[in-house]
């Protein structure tokens, strides 16, 4: 019995891992179907490298401020972890997530890796949770501080319902996860779920939460770090929009490229593959863009984070994750 639930739970992964790849497959196959080839062609001559190298080296900066931002994050349940090692473990999740459903997928991966070398495997995986919560909060107001601020720039108002739309929808979401009755009467119902134990690991997980966003220093601070990441990451891709000559201006990337990245957390394909396509041609062929511009431009965000995916996999690939120094765990006075 229990080997004949087991071969079918991994049957059904299989299947709905093949089922997002079609999924993300047939959205590109569309784009490309109803784009013309030829003037994307045209784009790609107008190529400058070295916007490209920047973009890579602004990803691999963003990277850096979001391993400090982890170990910020750590810090306030006691576990104090090298940044070399937070690093690494960013990297290593980079690569997996270009395999991996949604965009975050690389999430599992560096919180698993974490959560096999320490104690407090609760508070490791709650430290990414609180992470993503954090982030997610700070992409948010950058896209509406970027609304308000250059509105203007907007020519279709659907782009401005949409931002709007997913940012109080986001904002629901995450009062909904730190309000404590709403919790609560969630956690009261989950304990009859026996499959996993996930009734008392829910009630775990949520007494961590609630633990971690207590430190109302390390949550500013994290806030603030995740703003600067952000922001790195916004001028990596306006970068890769000067690869190929496109005249955006800098204040709409700032409002539409938070609204892509989460669109890409739907987790219908692999990685958002053709969520990411389709909401870069949604979105700037509405900025002026034409559709084989703005459809290139995503294939250079692809690139892009394989490229960084790639420095992942070579960090997995020579086991400098499992030799990395450990953690010190806190005295128990």
């Amino acid at each position: 019995g229990e080997l004949l639930r087991t071969f079918i739970a991994m049957a059904k992964q299989n299947v709905f891992r093949v089922l997002r790849i079609i999924v993300g497959l047939g959205l590109i196959g569309y784009l490309l179907a109803t784009t013309d080839l030829g003037e994307l062609m045209v784009v790609l001559r107008a190529w400058r490298g070295e916007y490209f190298v920047l973009a890579v080296l602004l990803g691999l900066l963003r990277n850096v401020v979001f391993s400090y931002r982890w170990k910020v994050t750590l810090s306030a349940s006691g576990i104090k972890v090298s940044l070399v090692t937070l690093l690494r473990l960013y990297f290593v999740g980079a690569f997996f997530n270009l395999f991996l459903p949604t965009a975050l997928g690389g999430d599992v991966v560096r919180g698993y890796g974490l959560v096999r070398r320490l104690e407090e495997k609760l508070n490791a995986v709650t430290s990414v949770l609180v992470e993503r919560i954090v982030g997610f909060f700070a992409l948010v107001c950058i896209a509406l501080l970027a609304l308000f601020l250059g509105h203007q720039v907007i020519q279709e108002v659907s782009v401005t319902t949409f931002i709007i739309t997913l940012c109080l929808a986001y904002f629901i979401l995450a009062l909904l996860i730190l309000d404590n009755r709403v919790m609560s009467w969630l956690v009261a119902r989950a304990q009859p779920i026996r499959f996993w134990n996930f009734g008392a690991r829910l009630q775990q997980g949520y007494a961590v939460l609630r633990q971690f966003t207590g430190h109302k220093a390390m949550l500013g601070q994290s806030f603030l770090l995740s703003l600067v990441s952000q922001t790195l990451a916004i001028l990596a891709i306006w970068c890769l929009a000067l690869t190929i000559s496109l005249n955006v201006t800098l204040l709409y990337f700032f409002m539409v490229v938070p609204m892509i990245w989460i669109i890409t957390m739907i987790p219908i394909s692999v990685n958002g593959l053709g969520l990411r396509e389709g909401a870069y041609v949604f979105f700037f062929t509405r900025a002026s863009v034409s559709e084989p511009a703005a459809l290139l431009l995503s294939f250079l965000n692809s690139a892009q984070m394989l490229v960084l995916g790639l420095i992942g996999g070579v960090i997995y690939l020579i086991g400098q994750m499992v030799a990395s120094p450990m953690v010190e765990q806190p005295s128990s006075s």
